[in-house]
């Protein structure tokens, strides 16, 4: 009888835990899957929700093995009192679990003998068997029982708490214990950046060619993101390494793309006028014309989802206006400034910098606004950087701003004798200098012309361009150099320190679909050992 009121309040706190798994679970697999309950399911920090959960599960699943071994083998009289339906319920219910524990654990900590899209994919699938187990062991239990049967599934009685005794505060510290054990897992297990001092000879020239001696004695580490477009999941490792010379911080990131995307949302001249090539730019999720981008993101937090700043969903706060595709907004959480660094392989390529940018506090949306951004800002700038090449965006139709001041600017992009595939990976921009305002009278240019909607201006002045970048893409990979000061200079940024946490994301040819890990990078200051 002792044995019975742990189990049962355990039973009662995994069917909480239940609940809040699969809700959140299935929030966050909306954002790459097309689910008719979307609209219905939480928003927010859903990845936060579902940690929570899974530490629950981990929790209940050592003390409800611990219980078993503690409980005497069940009698005849017991085993009469099950159904051999029950029985089976029961134990694929167990396998499920187990199955979903271990794909849970191998998606937070990786799993070096399967792709994590694979473990993903896995995961998903034995939820929704797990939740048709749980609701075929519901109306067994019903048609046992009725409501008298459920109640006594769901909330143990005061009696039988009562009876417990000292069992009961064993199957507490068992919990807590097990709890306490999970949630410093992360800390034994986590992934570290050692960042190299540089040698008194040292140099490092900013070229995205990395041929600098420095770089081959600096330690390279390898984080796999996970990328999620049109419900095809993939694996995208990215490969860091880190110097500094006590006031510079140096990174360099390898990863594999097998195309270079140079098109950012060309103009294309037709009948009615201009119009922007895109196929969901309308709604804030253009996958086709659209540049390859990677951000990085430092912050003091190690907090899943990017220290929390992912917010899921159409409208995360009830009182601000979602974005136009419904899968979320970055946010901070704790009203706290995380410094973004944003490179944009086509935007940024005539300037030498990258965007630098930050996540804050959600902002008030704007009437005007086409594009509700929550948080994520760029960081002030003076002048210089580029600009869209077209006024008002609508989808049929755009007045440029600028038309070059020869047509032979646009023969590159143009020119049929080369493959599309040759001409997309050309940077489709153009300098401001080689272009003149837009007039109606000077627009002479042929239906089906295309033309570059960037236009680059100058070197970004202001603590937007305070990230020094240059990237080379060869055979397959892409390779960027970053440097900036370790000391921050203004608000927005944040110092490059020892201990601080680094999350990377790459977009390929992707505006706001990106891939992204669990655990971030800790920084690790190594000053005794130069690199030469």
């Amino acid at each position: 009888m002792q044995i019975r009121a742990p189990l049962s309040i355990a039973h009662s706190l995994a069917v909480l835990a239940f609940i809040a798994s699969l809700l959140s679970g299935l929030r966050i697999a909306s954002e790459h899957r097309s689910l008719w309950l979307a609209d219905w399911l939480p928003q927010g920090a859903a990845h936060g929700w579902h940690i929570v959960a899974a530490l629950a599960w981990l929790g209940l699943t050592a003390a409800y093995v611990w219980l078993r071994l503690q409980s005497p083998a069940p009698s005849a009289a017991r085993k009469t009192t099950q159904t051999s339906r029950s029985r089976v319920l029961i134990r694929i219910n167990h396998v499920l679990l187990l199955a979903l524990l271990l794909s849970g654990v191998a998606l937070y900590l990786g799993s070096p003998w399967l792709a994590q899209p694979l473990i993903a994919s896995l995961h998903y699938l034995c939820a929704w068997l797990l939740l048709a187990v749980v609701l075929g062991h519901l109306l067994e239990q019903w048609w046992r029982g009725g409501w008298p049967r459920w109640r006594s599934m769901l909330l143990p009685s005061w009696q039988l708490m009562q009876r417990a005794g000292r069992l009961w505060w064993q199957f507490s510290f068992v919990v807590v214990a097990a709890l306490l054990c999970w949630l410093l897992a992360p800390l034994w297990l986590q992934q570290t950046l050692p960042v190299h001092q540089l040698g008194s000879n040292d140099h490092i020239e900013l070229d995205g060619l990395a041929n600098d001696a420095a770089w081959q004695h600096a330690t390279e580490i390898t984080v796999a993101t996970r990328l999620y477009v049109n419900e095809q999941g993939r694996e995208i490792p990215v490969s860091v390494r880190a110097l500094h010379n006590g006031q510079t911080a140096f990174f360099l990131l390898r990863w594999p793309d097998s195309t270079r995307s140079g098109m950012h949302l060309p103009l294309e001249k037709t009948e009615a006028g201009w119009r922007v090539m895109q196929t969901g730019f309308a709604q804030s999720d253009e996958t086709q014309y659209y540049e390859d981008k990677l951000a990085l993101m430092l912050t003091d937090s190690n907090a899943i989802a990017g220290a929390l700043t992912a917010h899921l969903g159409n409208s995360p706060w009830f009182d601000r206006r979602g974005n136009g595709h419904a899968r979320g907004v970055h946010a901070s959480s704790d009203g706290d400034i995380v410094d973004v660094w944003h490179w944009k392989s086509v935007r940024n390529a005539g300037t030498n910098q990258l965007d630098d940018s930050h996540f804050g506090p959600p902002g008030t949306p704007l009437p005007m606004e086409r594009r509700y951004t929550a948080g994520y800002h760029a960081d002030p700038r003076e002048s210089g950087g580029h600009r869209e090449n077209w006024e008002w965006f609508t989808a049929d139709h755009v007045t440029p701003k600028r038309l070059p001041k020869s047509p032979n600017i646009l023969q590159p992009f143009n020119d049929s004798t080369r493959s599309q595939a040759d001409v997309a990976q050309i940077d489709w921009g153009l300098y401001w200098h080689d272009t003149e305002p837009y007039q109606p009278e000077n627009d002479h240019y042929p239906v089906g012309t295309r033309m570059p909607s960037v236009l680059w201006k100058s070197s970004v002045e202001g603590d937007r361009g305070d990230v020094r970048a240059a990237a080379h893409w060869q055979d397959g990979y892409w390779q960027l150099e970053l440097a900036r000061g370790l000391r921050a200079q203004s608000e927005f940024d944040r110092d490059i320190a020892d201990g601080m946490y680094m999350w990377i994301a790459v977009f390929d040819h992707t505006q706001t679909r990106h891939s992204y890990h669990l655990r971030p990078l800790r920084l690790h200051w190594i000053n005794d050992e130069p690199t030469s």
